[in-house]
């Protein structure tokens, strides 16, 4: 048989021939020298490039351009001009620096406020509730702003239910709470917090008050630590019962409620006679309140009055929301804020004081400090 072959037909097909030999051979020793735990990864070195062989690389450490695009961390997304108006900027926190051997305790001022929120109970149901106002959650936004924007560094809050508590939380996160939610829905209703930057909690505990008809409720009180000059307060933030038309006259209850209030108090002061004493909360009483508190000798209201000796002189414009403190701490600043954004939040005023935390000589403690051991 003869073959007939143009010399170009010869030239093209032995072409064909080289190339496929040699792609042959590359993919067999591709074959024999790649383990099934080869993947083909990206090399960040100089001589590297896409398709680089990588031996024994684990699954998690391949790098992929999109999941490496991926993990890069979203920027902040910046607020319209209406957002900027409902929220504050995040707060910028910096370190407290060290105070020199032996160099005196700063003063500090702190804001302190007692504040009820209106318990989501309250305006539960359609068409933003029974009484017109948004649900507790959309109302807590409010509250995270009035707290972080009014420099609050202590709030007793009152009727704060558990879905209020999650809300605010999330919103403050430069703010430590108890008990919030660690105790269950019910004692989350009274809690107190306070701002991370200027306070460290040292002891935290509850107290039993009755509430509506005599039920017990548990009160927060705690102990807490000025990161500034070191000294100690405790805190107790309390709500005594309403007389309403379903739960009837708890009148009686107050004043029991009143009663155990200053008894936890005399046995803190009697405890550790320094460490001083703050005080808030919703008492729904004025005079009958301000009277046998303050009367008792244990503290004093921050907006001022009387009381003692048989007389009682309180405050003037006497509001249902208190801020007191034991007779050292001087106050100042007293605000009862009804502004626009409250009203909205809630029924109640934001009631704000301004505590002065008098930093003592690193010396004296020194000195007292060593005293103490030789006795």
């Amino acid at each position: 048989m003869k073959w007939n072959v143009r010399p170009m037909d010869w030239v093209i097909g032995t072409s064909l021939l080289v190339v496929l030999g040699i792609a042959g051979t590359y993919g067999v020793q591709a074959v024999a020298t790649t383990s099934p735990t080869t993947r083909v990864t990206r090399s960040d070195s100089a001589d590297g490039g896409w398709g680089s062989v990588h031996e024994d690389v684990a699954p998690s450490t391949t790098i992929d351009a999109k999941a490496r695009a991926a993990r890069k961390r979203a920027p902040m997304p910046r607020l319209s001009g209406s957002a900027k108006a409902a929220f504050p900027n995040p707060l910028k926190l910096t370190k407290q620096p060290e105070r020199a051997r032996n160099a005196p305790a700063p003063t500090v001022q702190v804001v302190v406020s007692s504040f009820n929120v209106l318990g989501s109970s309250h305006t539960a149901g359609s068409g933003g509730g029974k009484k017109g106002r948004p649900s507790g959650v959309t109302r807590a936004a409010g509250a995270a702003r009035l707290i972080s924007g009014n420099g609050v560094g202590i709030v007793g809050l009152q009727e704060l239910q558990w879905d209020q508590a999650r809300a605010l939380t999330s919103r403050l996160p430069d703010y430590a709470i108890y008990p919030g939610t660690s105790m269950g829905a019910r004692n989350a209703e009274n809690s107190i917090m306070w701002r991370r930057s200027m306070f460290e909690l040292v002891e935290s505990h509850t107290v039993t008050i009755p509430y509506f008809r005599g039920h017990p409720r548990q009160m927060p009180y705690i102990k807490l630590r000025s990161i500034a000059n070191g000294k100690e307060l405790w805190v107790l933030n309390v709500h005594n019962p309403a007389s309403t038309r379903q739960f009837g006259n708890n009148a009686r209850w107050r004043k029991v409620a009143v009663q155990r209030e200053i008894e936890l108090v005399r046995g803190l002061r009697q405890a550790e006679p320094d460490v001083p004493v703050v005080m808030t909360g919703d008492m729904n009483d004025r005079a009958d309140f301000f009277c046998p508190m303050v009367g008792s000798g244990l503290l004093r209201a921050s907006n001022g009055g009387s009381a003692g000796g048989g007389s009682c002189a309180p405050p003037p414009r006497i509001q249902i929301d208190w801020i007191m403190g034991t007779p050292e701490l001087p106050w100042s600043g007293y605000v009862v804020d009804r502004s626009a954004l409250v009203r909205w939040s809630t029924d109640h005023p934001m009631v704000r004081a301004v505590l002065t935390i008098s930093g003592a000589d690193a010396v004296s403690e020194a000195a007292d400090a060593l005293a103490a051991l030789g006795d």
